[in-house]
């Protein structure tokens, strides 16, 4: 039986309502949500998101810039209703990685945020090996309000193998059974097939993230020339307006994604 990754799209504010109809998630970005000047953006997410997706997914600004404090991504997290909140980072640096999660946590746990959010946390693995990425995760697991693993592009880099994050579920799979939903930060221009191969072990990765639709499109790129073609993020992504993007190319790049989401790749 397959089941299905759902692929959270990450769309500039003024095409989230013409892009997420129906879709299982979505992910926004707390920083972009913290920005007064996405009046799009903010405006999606401040009041029609539940009419499109079951859920949203809010990461914690560590890629953009610097992660947001404790009581500020919390501010966000209520404000805009998150589903599930991506616990502070450091990129690349697992122990100031766990001491941000500890200290979020903690923050969370003594302030009054349980009586009004109803979050699932998801911590961030990042190691320089894969071992040393599974210490991270077994910390985790000894705290219960953690219930999601994510793995981004940035662990496969540091590690130096592409299929790092592949390998790195298989394992948490195997020593912790069923204890993580496990979720991919980014989609990897390194290893285009790597949702196919995730598919291959059903229910072991729940969702990826990603702007790929949408800046392949921008480029005029279909999303399968990822891999040969270097396609960055757009200049002001999240400022940008549907005459901005060819709109049918974009939804056939989402209609792949989706496709190789529920695909498991030939052997």
């Amino acid at each position: 039986m397959t089941i299905p990754i759902e692929i959270a799209l990450i769309p500039p504010g003024a095409l989230a309502t013409t892009f997420t109809e129906g879709r299982m998630f979505q992910m926004a970005l707390a920083g972009i949500l913290s920005d007064t000047s996405q009046v799009f953006y903010r405006g999606f997410y401040n009041q029609s998101w539940k009419q499109h997706s079951t859920a949203w997914l809010l990461d914690n600004g560590a890629w953009e810039s610097e992660t947001l404090g404790p009581r500020d991504l919390l501010d966000i997290a209520r404000k805009y209703g998150a589903t599930e909140i991506m616990a502070p980072d450091v990129i690349n640096d697992p122990q100031a990685t766990w001491e941000k999660t500890t200290e979020f946590l903690q923050t969370y746990k003594d302030s009054t945020y349980p009586i009004w959010l109803n979050s699932r946390i998801a911590a961030i693995a990042h190691g320089n090996t894969i071992g040393q990425a599974m210490e991270f995760v077994g910390m985790a697991s000894g705290l219960k309000q953690i219930k999601t693993i994510a793995i981004g592009r940035a662990f496969s880099r540091k590690v130096g193998n592409p299929t790092a994050r592949l390998e790195l579920a298989l394992q948490i799979k195997k020593r912790h059974g069923n204890r993580f939903q496990i979720h991919l930060l980014g989609f990897s221009d390194e290893w285009p097939t790597e949702l196919q191969h995730c598919a291959t072990y059903p229910g072991l990765i729940r969702s990826l993230d990603t702007i790929a639709p949408f800046s392949y499109a921008y480029h005029g790129y279909p999303i399968e020339a990822a891999g040969r073609v270097s396609v960055p993020r757009p200049d002001n992504y999240f400022k940008l307006g549907l005459t901005d993007f060819p709109t049918m190319l974009v939804a056939e790049n989402i209609q792949v994604l989706d496709k190789w989401a529920r695909t498991p790749i030939e052997r």
